[in-house]
């Protein structure tokens, strides 16, 4: 597939945190259950020198059974990248031992002048073994296939160090060799065979089988779901120092694709140098997700006067003398319902805006003359779409010649770029007369807005990860049209007071469900955003897209949004 609407970057300091706070986790839970393997061997016969006679050992045979760990606890320590996506993740547990039952069975008989028939022994020891250390090496892998994401085990290996074995006191083994004088002791090849212990084995049985899985999808309602499968750039590891993958971002409503627009490929984040993550998300997920929104029909409401803070706009009364004095006529003292909804589903653009936000203001507050600076808050977070109805507005605030003096000071500090969205609506006029809704007039509206507030957060369902916005109404862009009357004397197509100070507040809580549900991003279970720890821009090149770093932690047990970082409409601190 051609479209890739999202690309991300993995730095190194984020495949660390990952692997430690999740990858880790799991495999230390796995290692929990690690018990220590059963091992028997047999014994050479042995004698030992008693006076004039000898003790002599024979069939002898060692059980180690029921082992145990003590003090086991694996830490992590580092993973390292290698080449392809294959990683190595290293753990290590300190001063730890192992605790077995010690079965001793073998025959006695005791020689002199002649040899006393042999006698059987069965018995039983407690039995320990220390390790400084063992170093557990995981080989994982990295790979994205038949619509999965899947970072799996494809090697194990352990590393003890030197056992120091604890021989039982009352073992016939302690005899095994004289030393010295009147001194045994246990051989050093016997030695090792109780000592040695298999981790390998047991380990690799618990481990390998381990995987983590990401979603290749992230569902932000029941029939809205974002698709994650690789696009054109596929998954690549530069320079083997962290992880880019591009993915096609593909958004459904019902299991149909969107398919408005030119698929974008959008280029791969620089893997980040101070950050766990990088997103890229072009413009053309913002417009799939507005189409799934209008496609749902979340793009409409019926307001009605006890929806209003002032209900008089939607008495008929209040038209009393007035263009619509046609509405009165026919209908006196009549109550009205307005129905809005979505025309089309709205779209957006990556573009040039100017606006003097707080942070601005503040920068040309130390450049400005006092007089100018003062004059310049009526314009506050407010955006303009081009350098000309800026100007314009420029000249209104501070006067020809100040407007002239100041010109490039001020706008090279409210250009940026910015996310312009455009909707049209058509609202239906009802009146309400003897229980029937009757039709009165309709009106197209079409405006535009800026997405503000720019965020990371989580979505409604509380599985996926989004970035989210808020809008805000640009001035002047707003016009209206009449599209039918029943009431022949309703020509006009001056509907602005009645659409942007009564209608509009109410139904931006419509559209405002867009951009709290927001655009959804890959998510790798368990792990959050630290939202106060996120830097986002908005780009006007390659067509258009917002720029994401981050940091994240692991909370497995919570679904909950813990902050936000705001942003004006172009990505700068608020």
């Amino acid at each position: 597939m051609t479209l890739q609407g999202l690309t991300v970057a993995l730095s190194e300091s984020g495949i660390d945190a990952f692997a430690k706070d999740l990858v880790a986790d799991q495999i230390a839970g796995q290692l929990a259950k690690l018990t220590p393997p059963n091992n028997s061997f047999p014994v050479k016969d042995f004698g030992v020198p008693d006076g004039d006679g000898s003790d002599n050992y024979e069939d002898i045979k060692i059980t180690l059974s029921g082992g145990s760990l003590s003090g086991f606890d694996p830490v992590y320590q580092s993973i390292s990248q290698g080449s392809d996506g294959a990683f190595s993740l290293t753990m290590k547990a300190s001063d730890f031992k192992v605790e077995y039952n010690w079965n001793e069975k073998y025959k006695e008989y005791i020689c002199t002048t002649i040899c006393f028939p042999a006698e059987s022994h069965d018995k039983n020891y407690h039995y320990e073994v220390s390790f400084d250390s063992l170093v557990i090496t995981v080989g994982l892998q990295l790979s994205y296939s038949s619509g999965t994401w899947d970072l799996k085990v494809s090697g194990v290996t352990s590393q003890p160090s030197a056992p120091k074995a604890s021989i039982p006191h009352d073992s016939i083994l302690n005899n095994q060799e004289v030393s010295g004088c009147f001194q045994t002791r246990i051989s050093k090849q016997t030695k090792n065979a109780v000592s040695t212990i298999d981790f390998q084995t047991p380990i690799k049985a618990l481990v390998g089988n381990l995987g983590v899985q990401i979603p290749s999808t992230g569902k932000l309602t029941q029939d809205i779901t974002f698709d994650f499968g690789t696009g054109p750039s596929g998954l690549s590891f530069p320079g083997d120092q962290g992880v880019q993958v591009g993915v096609t971002g593909q958004v459904t409503y019902e299991n149909t694709p969107y398919s408005g627009g030119t698929p974008p490929q959008l280029p791969l984040p620089a893997v980040p140098t101070s950050k766990h993550l990088a997103y890229y998300a072009a413009a053309y997920e913002f417009d799939a997700l507005f189409w799934a929104f209008y496609k749902q029909g979340l793009l409409k409401e019926l307001i009605t006067p006890g929806d209003l803070p002032d209900p008089s706009p939607l008495y008929t009364n209040t038209y009393k003398n007035t263009p619509l004095q046609g509405l009165y006529t026919q209908y006196p003292n009549h109550t009205m319902t307005a129905y809005v909804a979505a025309a089309a589903a709205p779209t957006t653009a990556f573009q040039t805006v100017y606006d003097l936000s707080t942070a601005v203001l503040g920068k040309l507050k130390s450049t400005l003359p006092g007089d100018v600076f003062d004059k310049l808050q009526g314009l506050a977070n407010q955006y303009y779409l081009s350098e000309a109805s800026f100007f314009t507005s420029l000249v209104a605030a501070l006067g020809k010649n100040d407007a002239n003096q100041w010109k490039s000071t001020i706008e090279n500090a409210a250009e940026g770029a910015g996310t312009v969205v455009s909707h049209e609506n058509r609202v239906t006029i009802n009146v309400l007369q003897n229980g029937k809704s009757l039709p009165a007039f309709s009106f197209s509206v079409v405006q535009q807005d800026v997405l503000s507030n720019l965020a990371l957060g989580i979505s409604k369902s509380g599985t996926t990860q989004t970035l989210q916005f808020g809008f805000q109404v640009v001035p002047g862009t707003v016009t209206t049209k009449l599209i039918h009357s029943a009431i022949p004397s309703i020509t006009t197509n001056n509907f602005g007071y009645i659409w942007s100070f009564v209608l509009e507040p109410e139904f931006a809580n419509e559209v405002a469900l867009m951009g709290k549900q927001g655009v959804a991003l890959p998510r790798i279970p368990g792990f959050e955003f630290l939202f106060d720890k996120a830097e986002i821009s908005i780009e006007a090149t390659d067509g258009g897209y917002v720029a994401v770093q981050t940091d994240f932690e692991y909370k497995p047990s919570s679904n909950e949004a813990i902050g936000d970082l705001a942003a004006d409409g172009r990505g700068r601190a608020a």
